[in-house]
């Protein structure tokens, strides 16, 4: 038993497209040929069948007064809460890094039990020093103890879900692509 038509081949048993073998359950189908016969109804009544088509040259002026519309449109201001708020996500990032990879210093000068050695990553000093993000994550979290760090990576409630929900798709795509080499890293 083959299943009903959908509302596609409906139309298309109404355009006279479709296909034989679709054509040959519709022969035989009293639910489908009452479909048909209900939209055959609907089209009449709407004088859809009388509408004609556009010139050919509609759609070339059609285009040429959408893109007039569109460069008359003053630009509207880009929000920079999106930007402070992934500058704000890096920088606890950054301090969670630290927090998470620099050991705890214990009183005795041993490194405390579970912590982690330091890891020192190569870092080219003229890069370090002209680059303005690490110059103003360490003015602004410089002066930081560990408790205020870590408080520091509490967002408020929803704000990364908003940020996430901001994203265009292709920036969502790039995120993805992050955590997804940062998750490797890790294993």
């Amino acid at each position: 038993m083959t299943s009903h038509l959908s509302p596609a081949e409906d139309i298309d048993a109404l355009d006279g497209t479709l296909s034989s073998d679709r054509k040959a359950h519709l022969d035989e189908c009293p639910r489908c040929r009452a479909d048909v016969a209900a939209l055959a109804e609907t089209v009449r009544d709407l004088g859809l069948s009388d509408v004609p088509e556009p010139s050919p040259l509609f759609w070339d002026h059609q285009a040429a007064r959408i893109a007039e519309a569109v460069a008359a449109e003053p630009a509207q201001p880009r929000s920079l809460l999106p930007r402070l708020a992934w500058g704000g996500a890096v920088a606890a990032a950054l301090v969670a890094a630290l927090v998470l990879f620099v050991p705890d210093r214990a009183p005795s000068g041993a490194a405390a039990p579970g912590a982690m050695p330091a890891v020192a990553l190569p870092v080219a000093s003229a890069d370090v020093e002209s680059d303005h993000a690490w110059t103003l994550l360490t003015m602004v979290g410089g002066d930081l103890d560990e408790e205020s760090a870590v408080d520091a990576l509490h967002p408020a409630p929803d704000t990364v879900d908003e940020a996430v929900g901001e994203l265009d798709p292709d920036e969502r795509a790039v995120l993805a692509a992050l955590l997804r080499d940062g998750l490797k890293t890790r294993s």
